[in-house]
């Protein structure tokens, strides 16, 4: 078995991230090869919360840690800047996930990673692009877009009592702008501008009609636009980096320009039409969806950890 260390951080302070979650999701992925096994190691501050996927006792205690790995999987931010504080295991190869498009400012402190050797797995093309193309890079760049979990079948689109969902956690102003207009149109209008549970907020997802999304400009990669494409929901969001690598391949996700004029006349358009061609785009966002599934991530980390051991299948 090839022994596989895994090391990061949980903050909860602000809700259990997406960035977190991916984690897990990496663990699983790679404890799922017949020929790998991962352990992981929470660093001393990590906080538990009921949203945390790992057991309590488990993030805890510290987590569990490989005498002698064969290799790290760190993300190419702070949890490698905090196991390279605690361990030196120089010779050991690395894969690192890099979650936010700040790696290549030169001041953050993660830029320095970047001359440290690592296959580095990016989740949109415009990142991998970037990386490949930034001079202190070193070592391999692969893109594996995020993948979500998939329902087995869509509730009807009449069966959805929210008319519009709007998530607007990364920008709140502009949300709020968005919901005083159409608080008032005698429609089911829900507005989310805080943190709230995951399984809260894939409820509220999947019984929407249409959702508005407002991510950041530069984020690599959105994942909520993406779960409510595969709950049949009809999708708005401005164009964004996050969004880059399914929005344009999914009938039923919609993309506007990131100003509050165009974002309610692409809005009006869509609840102004009739619910037979709602249906229609509700069904071709879920069917189109299944290209980016969890399933399918899961498969293309397992050909990457074979590439990078010359494992023959």
């Amino acid at each position: 078995m090839i022994k596989t260390q895994f090391y990061t951080k949980i903050n909860t302070k602000n809700g259990f991230r997406g960035a977190q979650l991916k984690t897990w999701d990496y663990f699983n992925f790679i404890n799922s090869h017949p020929k790998f096994e991962a352990k992981i190691k929470f660093h001393q501050s990590s906080e538990w919360s009921d949203d945390v996927t790992w057991e309590k006792k488990q993030v805890l205690r510290g987590g569990e840690l490989f005498e002698r790995p064969d290799l790290l999987v760190l993300k190419g931010g702070q949890d490698w800047l905090l196991f390279k504080k605690q361990f030196n295991y120089s010779d050991i190869p690395i894969i690192s996930p890099i979650v936010n498009y700040r790696v290549l400012n030169e001041d953050h402190p993660s830029n320095q990673l970047l001359e440290l050797a690592a296959v580095r797995v990016c989740p949109n093309s415009d990142l991998k692009n970037k990386l490949i193309h930034y001079p202190k890079t070193k070592g391999q760049v692969v893109c594996i877009p995020h993948g979500v979990n998939l329902p087995s079948k869509l509730i009807p689109i009449n069966h959805k009592n929210i008319d519009l969902l709007i998530i607007a956690l990364k920008n709140k102003k502009l949300g709020r702008q968005v919901f005083d207009y159409y608080k008032t149109f005698g429609k089911n209008v829900v507005f989310i501008d805080n943190y709230i549970s995951h399984q809260e907020f894939m409820h509220k997802i999947s019984v929407s009609k249409v959702s508005l999304h407002l991510p950041q400009p530069a984020e690599t990669f959105y994942i909520p636009g993406l779960e409510s494409l595969s709950m049949g929901v009809i999708t708005i969001m401005p164009d964004c980096l996050g969004n880059i690598d399914y929005v344009k391949k999914i009938e039923g996700g919609f993309l506007c320009g990131y100003n509050f004029d165009e974002i309610i006349n692409k809005t009006n358009w869509i609840l102004n039409l009739p619910l037979d061609q709602l249906d229609v785009f509700s069904q071709q966002a879920f069917l189109q969806s299944k290209a980016f599934s969890i399933e399918k991530e899961r498969l293309q980390w397992h050909e990457l950890l074979e590439q990078v051991f010359n494992l023959q299948k």
